[in-house]
């Protein structure tokens, strides 16, 4: 990353649903004048619902699809800018975020995805995050980031690999994990990722893991572990049921009837992905 990257070159990558106007950029960048940045929305919607822009520097899709990974890969695929911030319409960008975002990338020159951290409602922090910057990203950290705190410099790695496995996410077969799938490839190619313990959003304490049960949350995990281990499987299936045990999230006569689940996950996965 050249040293005088410039601010302009940051873009937002926004998905969103059945939106006719702009005005939600209001509540996502309260204080911040939006129509000087560089935004391209993702609008998944219908025919007679349509946004239209009258400003050159924020650019709008309007999709006919449905799920999460394909508005962001959509995004993606359509996007101009060289640090590329993906976000969703439910998110209030803290008004220091592309100054914090532009500095990160000039003293990180060599990072293909900087995550940051998110606050809630409440003004906390969103989960617990390291204290200090974490410059080699294992999987468990990577489980445990959300795509909303996800930043790409499209400079440091083959471009055309950059893609969301549209198996997974919101309106998917799988309805989580998108994130983790997309940065475990980047980590297979030997980029560099990091976190830096900086706020840049913050956004409703519910994430959507929270709203799913935990029979289909193993369903998807089987096919998360699948897609992103598949030899270590079973190591990984166990190690969240120790952590879950752990975090007293599940009990002992659970297990037999998680396993199960996550063995239909990697069985519906493969069967998917055969056809």
């Amino acid at each position: 990353m050249p040293k005088n990257l410039k601010i302009e070159t940051i873009e937002i990558l926004i998905s969103t649903m059945n939106q006719s106007s702009l005005l939600f950029l209001e509540q996502m960048f309260s204080g911040i004048q939006w129509r000087n940045l560089s935004i391209l929305i993702v609008n998944q919607t219908q025919s007679n619902n349509l946004i239209i822009s009258d400003f050159e520097n924020i650019r709008v899709i309007n999709s006919f699809e449905i799920g999460l990974a394909k508005s962001r890969n959509l995004a993606i695929q359509n996007s101009i800018g060289s640090i590329l911030v993906l976000t969703d319409d439910d998110v209030i960008f803290e008004n220091n975020f592309i100054e914090t975002i532009h500095n990160a990338y000039i003293e990180n020159e060599n990072a293909a995805m900087i995550a940051f951290s998110v606050k809630n409602e409440k003004g906390q922090l969103f989960k617990k995050y390291s204290k200090n910057i974490k410059y080699k990203l294992n999987y468990f950290d990577i489980y445990n980031i959300m795509s909303i705190e996800i930043t790409i410099n499209r400079n440091n790695f083959d471009f055309k690999k950059l893609q969301f496995d549209e198996n997974f996410g919101l309106g998917a077969a799988f309805s989580f994990a998108e994130e983790a799938v997309l940065l475990s490839d980047i980590k297979k190619q030997k980029k560099e990722m990091l976190f830096i313990p900086k706020v840049i959003v913050s956004h409703d304490s519910i994430s959507t893991i929270d709203k799913i049960n935990f029979e289909k949350q193993y369903f998807i995990l089987g096919a998360v572990y699948s897609r992103i281990h598949n030899n270590l499987f079973w190591i990984w299936v166990f190690v969240k049921i120790a952590f879950d045990l752990k975090q007293s999230k599940i009990k002992i006569n659970q297990i037999p009837t998680l396993i199960k689940s996550a063995i239909k996950g990697r069985s519906y996965f493969f069967k998917i992905n055969c056809k």
